[in-house]
């Protein structure tokens, strides 16, 4: 991998570590001090995780200010969260629940591979549209 894309891995992996840490903390003030129902408040607090790792990708890590494409690069950033949190459950089932591995131990390896899955398709196909 070259200097410049390591760098930018490593931003990604950084913006998906404090995105992941709000959502966690977001849901925990939800539910603990507003007293929402669990479920709701995942679902809003990963709703504003997603809009929030979308601004950190496309301005951060990716540096990419053009707003000509900012739609189509939206619906793919939801298709492709949607798609890896499909490809999560997915790959947890086959590799818990068929083959055995440990959840913790799967989950890491899955996290992992979609990492860089995302990492990859975010590079190649939506933020570098102009």
């Amino acid at each position: 991998m070259k200097k410049e894309s390591f760098l930018k891995f490593i931003k990604f992996a950084l913006v998906g570590t404090l995105v992941m840490l709000f959502h966690i903390f977001f849901v925990y003030v939800l539910t603990e001090i507003f007293a929402w129902w669990y479920l709701a408040a995942v679902t809003f607090s990963y709703t504003c995780s997603l809009i929030l790792n979308f601004l950190f990708q496309k301005y951060f890590v990716w540096l990419n200010y053009s707003t000509s494409a900012i739609k189509r690069q939206v619906h793919l950033f939801v298709w492709l969260a949607l798609s890896c949190l499909g490809l999560n459950t997915f790959f947890m089932y086959v590799l818990v629940s068929v083959l055995g591995l440990h959840y913790m131990a799967a989950q890491v390896f899955v996290v992992g591979l979609l990492s860089l899955l995302t990492f990859h398709f975010n590079r190649k196909y939506i933020f570098s549209l102009e």
